[in-house]
């Protein structure tokens, strides 16, 4: 894993040194904080959708060069940012340490929409690798 690039160097730098494994990594760990509540949830919906018969499907991933609209991205992650939004204000309400706390996973629910837009942008993309922040 990263913890044994770090104290490798040989291994290290088979994938660019020291300073890209930490930017790769640190990439990795804030796009998986921020996927990965809204992912839950949706995993959560579709569970909760199964006993009463309803018809929830997995569309199969765009992995096309054209992106994500606004307007799929709401539709696929309205539920996620409508929850992010009432747990917040409870949050809130309940105690400012609580709203602090809970940032990481409310951040995830709250940006559901625009973080899917940005991450499928193929200009977005592009400026990852020419930085070097992800393959």
């Amino acid at each position: 894993g990263y913890g044994e690039m770090l104290i490798k160097p040989d291994l290290a730098e088979r994938y660019g040194g020291r300073d890209d494994v930490l930017r790769s990594a640190g990439a990795e760990i804030l796009f998986t904080t921020l996927m990965e509540p809204a992912r839950l949830m949706a995993q959560a919906l579709f569970l909760l959708a199964l006993p009463f018969g309803l018809t929830v499907g997995w569309a199969p991933q765009n992995r096309a060069d054209r992106g994500v609209s606004w307007s799929d991205a709401a539709r696929q992650f309205w539920a996620p940012t409508l929850a992010g939004v009432m747990l917040a204000a409870a949050f809130a309400l309940a105690s400012p340490l609580a709203l602090v706390l809970a940032l990481p996973v409310l951040a995830s629910l709250l940006l559901a929409i625009p973080f899917a837009v940005v991450t499928a942008d193929a200009d977005f993309s592009a400026w990852l690798r020419a930085e070097e922040i992800c393959a």
